[in-house]
């Protein structure tokens, strides 16, 4: 099954701003997304973007995290990009 990424104008707009080492890594973690959206569960995180919305499986990816959905289509759609987000505790 062969998955494509689709970024929203949001997730362009922030890819616009940051700095070429971290557009790498980034890069470089939406390429492991593309191979496997389901990929490394205990890289998760909860993503919220205030008064907007929750995203609770984001992936990890350094110090940044990566909001995406799976659609029907296979493409994944990320919504968001952002260094601001929680780790779920775990029991």
């Amino acid at each position: 099954m062969a998955f494509r990424i689709a970024l929203s104008e949001y997730a362009k707009h922030q890819l616009s701003q940051l700095p070429p080492a971290t557009l790498d890594t980034i890069l470089d973690c939406l390429n492991e997304i593309q191979e496997d959206p389901y990929r490394d569960p205990h890289l998760r995180v909860v993503l919220v973007l205030p008064l907007q919305r929750v995203f609770r499986d984001a992936y990890l990816c350094g110090a940044w995290a990566i909001a995406y959905d799976i659609l029907p289509d296979q493409r994944i759609l990320v919504a968001v990009i952002s260094d601001v987000f929680y780790r779920p505790s775990r029991p």
